[in-house]
């Protein structure tokens, strides 16, 4: 994985600058790749193919006279990473820990990449949220003041040790994502902009409801034109001329070196270096896909999900081993962190064992390419964490030799050393699931209080299981004996209930297939009870929103809750709509359809198309881009696995 992408640096002047231009070429800049292609006149995004640190930068400069702020905007998906503040402090979407850094030399905000930890929707079911969230995203104003206002928040933006990141820069955040991020994406967005944006009068616009729905059904909008392109007998492959400027600027981009394109049209204000990013999402495509094995019953339980990535284990040598993360091109999380009491134990002699994984905290997406990277264990004084890198694998979703719906076992081999071997630094034990959902799973011990505060005393083993994987398993906890965790029981009359702390809860739970909860643990909780409850027993959750399970021994209970973030829909028979999710919301009119700007190539999964889904893409291929003047909307890359895999079969369960 490089240690920097190229940068291509865009500059505007929020009080007298063209914005329409400033996202026109941005545009283009982002059609401007090794194999640019264009779909009944849509422009197309390059592959996904660098999910950590992304081949080019782009870095989107607002200056509003001596406010500035600059937006640091990844090139293949247009997700934003980050931003800096005008000191030349940047910051990132993320957590301290839990992690692993885009962009070297960051502060992590304490926030996640969605909109709905950005607006901070938290309460509610999920439902609920996906309402509020889009509520929120239509009551805001989008304009030239509105943009400026938000770079003032964002060029003095100081983030103290410890602390995360406020309501008031999260809302700046949202405003830019949607000013500069979805606007570059999506026509109406910036329809919404430019028509405000230049009024004598200082007014601002909205975004429909109607039109907010695009936010999430881009990949879907994008793989029906490209999958239309694939069944259109008469069409021909529209090949994009590189600009005459992309092609000296081939030759000249060094890391760390910054093209810049500029429209100030302004004053003359000082700018400084500035970067500012936010989140989005961009979820699964909504199709109804085969199930794989299993019952006819099993079968008939179709949902809607996303291609997700699930890590069963990892073995290594953790003398070497510093962390392991995993990029998916919307974050990276790291998945296990060694500490030097375990690295120095003499007891761990082994050379690879079996790695105690503490991540990730979502869902790893399979829309795009993704990579597990193994970092060597830290030297005293090293600065540069790039140059930390001792292996890395690189799941390619446009290869022809990917495999879904099935564990597979990969070596990471070492870098190479200055002698020119090459050994595995280590294996990872993994499943690309091609339809699933993110839940997180939540265990509860429930017993009897006392009048005074004591401790409850838990050893053994907590593992998730697959209908569908059962010689593979996920271990969520795990406590020996003589290393037994303890559990603080407060003072109390009644039953409470007390978490039991997991090394990892979220997990990706294949759609269509049930998810296995096994509880194997020893449980010790005086006074009441002075003898050791064994619990051994399996809770068995088919797939939905929320459900809840509970195992009682002696007055003492082991509860376990599964939690869905993307709500799993059971459809009727005749039922052939989208479903309304918190990740996929069912497209609008047809005929709206056609309000794309830029295709992504980012859904790897073949599609299952509806009688209403070939008609969207008839709509999309016929209807003229409106609202774009010279600058075309934009899609995702072209030869997508998705459209490869209508001629390849894919392994199944």
């Amino acid at each position: 994985m490089a240690a920097a992408g190229a940068v291509h640096m865009t500059t505007l002047n929020l009080k007298n600058g063209d914005y329409a231009q400033v996202i026109g070429n941005l545009r283009d800049v982002l059609a401007d790749h090794e194999s640019p292609e264009e779909v009944a006149g849509h422009p197309v995004l390059g592959e996904q193919k660098h999910p950590g640190v992304p081949k080019r930068w782009m870095h989107i400069k607002l200056v509003a006279g001596s406010k500035e702020t600059t937006l640091a905007v990844r090139d293949d998906n247009v997700y934003l990473i980050g931003f800096q503040s005008k000191n030349g402090r940047w910051y990132e979407l993320g957590f301290q820990g839990e992690t692993k850094r885009i962009i070297p030399g960051s502060t992590f905000l304490g926030c996640d990449v969605t909109y709905s930890k950005l607006l901070e929707v938290n309460s509610g079911c999920q439902e609920q949220k996906n309402r509020r969230v889009r509520e929120q995203i239509v009551s805001l104003k989008l304009g030239r003041t509105s943009a400026i206002d938000a770079v003032g928040i964002l060029s003095v933006y100081n983030q103290g040790e410890g602390v995360a990141v406020d309501t008031v820069t999260r809302r700046a955040l949202v405003h830019l994502i949607l000013m500069f991020c979805e606007a570059t994406r999506m026509i109406p967005f910036f329809n919404t902009v430019v028509a405000s944006w230049d009024n004598e009068e200082p007014t601002e616009g909205h975004i429909q409801m109607v039109d907010s729905v695009y936010i999430w059904n881009w990949g879907i909008m994008s793989g029906a034109l490209l999958d239309w392109r694939e069944t259109e007998p008469n069409y021909t492959r529209c090949t994009r001329c590189r600009s005459s400027a992309s092609q000296k600027e081939k030759g000249e981009k060094q890391e760390g070196k910054a093209k810049e394109d500029t429209n100030n049209d302004g004053n003359g204000d000082d700018t400084g270096a500035g970067d500012d990013n936010g989140g989005h999402e961009k979820k699964g495509n909504g199709k109804l896909l085969p199930q794989g094995s299993g019952t006819d019953a099993q079968t008939k339980r179709s949902g809607f999900g996303r291609p997700l990535v699930q890590v069963f284990g990892v073995r290594a040598d953790l003398h070497v081993v510093g962390t392991i993360a995993v990029f998916d091109g919307k974050r990276g999380q790291i998945i296990y962190k060694n500490h030097a009491s375990i690295s120095n134990d003499p007891s761990q002699s082994e050379s690879m064992i079996d790695l105690a994984l503490t991540g990730p905290y979502r869902g790893i997406s399979a829309d795009g390419s993704f990579a597990v990277q193994v970092d060597g264990i830290p030297t005293t004084g090293a600065s540069d964490e790039s140059k930390n890198v001792a292996g890395e694998m690189l799941w390619d979703c446009y290869s022809d030799n990917v495999v879904y719906n099935m564990v597979l076992t990969h070596g990471i081999p070492r870098f190479p050393t200055a002698t020119g071997t090459t050994t595995n630094i280590a294996e990872v034990t993994y499943a690309v699931l091609s339809n699933a959902v993110e839940a997180t799973v939540q265990v509860e011990l429930k017993l009897k209080g006392d009048k005074e505060s004591t401790t409850a005393c838990v050893h053994g083993e907590i593992t998730a299981h697959y209908e569908h994987y059962k010689d593979h398993s996920i271990l969520l906890f795990s406590s020996t004996e003589d290393k037994e965790m303890e559990l603080k029981v407060p003072a109390c009359g009644g039953f409470i209930s007390i978490p039991i702390p997991l090394r990892r809860s979220v997990i990706a739970a294949p759609v269509g297939s049930s998810l296995q909860i096994n509880v194997k643990i020893h449980v010790t909780c005086p006074p009441n009870h002075k003898n050791t409850i064994f619990f051994d027993d399996d809770l068995v959750f088919p797939l939905v929103d929320q459900q809840t399970g509970k195992l009682t021994e002696d007055d003492v209970a082991v509860q376990v809750k599964i939690k869905s973030s993307d709500i799993y829909t059971q459809p009727g028979q005749n039922d052939t709509t989208l479903p309304t999710t918190p990740d996929i919301h069912a497209l609008p009119e047809q005929c709206d359809t056609a309000q794309l700007a830029l295709a992504t190539t980012s859904d790897p999964r073949s599609k299952v198309l509806s009688k209403n889904d070939k008609f969207v893409i008839k709509e999309i291929a016929r209807t003229p881009t409106r609202g774009m003047g010279k600058h075309k909307a934009i899609t995702t890359a072209p030869d997508s696995p998705a459209m490869r895999t209508r001629s390849k079969k894919k392994r199944k369960l």
